[in-house]
């Protein structure tokens, strides 16, 4: 009976100090529950449920009480089922000890837990500083980008407005280099002229006396003809050569693009450009009229095998200032394409009066082979 009231009163003992060890678990649950703030909410369930499992222990503990006072009463009578109640009470205490032991490594385990929290937090406090660290950086160097930027500005705007004094500048001088230019060619053109004059001059009166000759033969006379036929196929290769000449300064390749390029021109720009094909077609229908009638003078079958000739239209020149920026441009692309049909042309009444003389040349070294 003392033995049992001994072991009653040792588990009594160790109940009170595993109760005192809760209490200070508790106590410094509370302590690090306060620091932690709402971190330790699940800690704080799990203990409670740590509480509920003591408080049973406990409870079971006073059952045993009354079944060992029970026992003193019974002890006659229930000695051997005491024993099998010891030997499961003893059972129970065991597991009690094994489940305090678990609640003591879970609470080492929240308390590694929360000092791994806290740590994480002090590298997000780092890692929060440390951005803000950089996005101060970042505005300085944003602030500094835009005042660079508002200085480039300032100086885009003074280089746009150098620019735009020398753009005025260029453009006046390409005016006076197009004067000079079109000068230029129209003293060639009226020095060509006059070549042309004096040569087709030259021809007639070689054909003069060619037909003089001819209407009274004589051995003497075909060495003349001979002679003069001769110098007046050089003047005719003259001639040639002073057409092509013609052709080229008349009808100058920047006019063959020229559409293209005022296209995106002002109406002012493309009114003067359209005054200036006029008076370059103009001067290429003169030369082709004067050339038509030197070959309808002297080569008659040349001239009547050649197509129809380009013609002009009737209407006037679309020049007012009523036109549209559209009908401008169609106006210089008719331009241009007439002006081409009328250098096609000449070009044609030129390869033929060359494959002429080609021909007369071929006879005349039959003839004298």
């Amino acid at each position: 009976m003392n033995l049992k009231n001994e072991e009653v009163t040792r588990l009594t003992s160790e109940v009170s100090q595993l109760e005192a060890e809760l209490e200070s678990s508790r106590k410094e649950f509370e302590r690090l529950s306060k620091e932690q703030g709402g971190k330790n909410e699940s800690l704080l369930n799990e203990m409670k449920e740590k509480n509920e499992k003591i408080d049973e222990l406990d409870k079971q503990l006073r059952e045993q009480a009354k079944k060992v006072a029970n026992t003193k009463r019974n002890q006659q009578i229930e000695r051997e089922r005491h024993a099998a109640e010891m030997s499961e009470m003893k059972q129970q205490l065991d597991d009690t000890n094994g489940k305090l032991i678990e609640m003591k490594s879970d609470v080492d385990g929240k308390t590694d837990r929360i000092a791994i929290l806290e740590e994480a937090l002090q590298e997000t406090v780092n890692s929060v500083s440390e951005n803000e660290r950089l996005l101060h950086e970042q505005t300085n160097k944003n602030y500094e980008l835009e005042v660079e930027l508002a200085n480039m500005k300032i100086e885009n705007t003074v280089t746009n407005t150098k620019n735009a004094s020398l753009i005025l500048s260029l453009s006046e001088r390409d005016i006076a280099l197009s004067y000079y230019r079109n000068d230029k060619k129209k003293m060639m053109a009226e020095v060509l002229e006059m070549k042309q004059n004096a040569l087709l001059a030259t021809i007639s009166e070689r054909d003069t006396n060619i037909a003089i000759l001819e209407q009274n033969p004589t051995i003497q006379g075909e060495q003349e003809v001979r002679k003069l036929k001769g110098e007046k196929d050089h003047l005719v290769d003259q001639l040639k050569q002073l057409n092509q000449k013609r052709v080229l300064i008349l009808s100058d390749d920047d006019n063959m693009t020229v559409s293209k390029e005022l296209s995106q021109g002002t109406n002012e720009t493309i009114t003067e450009s359209l005054l200036l094909l006029d008076s370059n077609t103009e001067k290429l229908l003169c030369y082709m009229n004067s050339l038509s009638e030197v070959m309808k003078e002297h080569y008659k079958d040349i001239y009547k095998s050649l197509p129809r000739p380009p013609s002009a239209r009737e209407s006037k020149l679309l020049t007012n200032d009523d036109a549209t920026h559209t009908e401008l441009v169609k106006e210089v692309e008719y331009q241009v394409s007439f002006m081409q049909s009328v250098q096609n042309y000449v070009e044609i009444m030129l390869e033929s009066l060359e494959e002429t003389e080609l021909d007369h040349e071929n006879d005349l070294e039959s003839i004298h082979s």
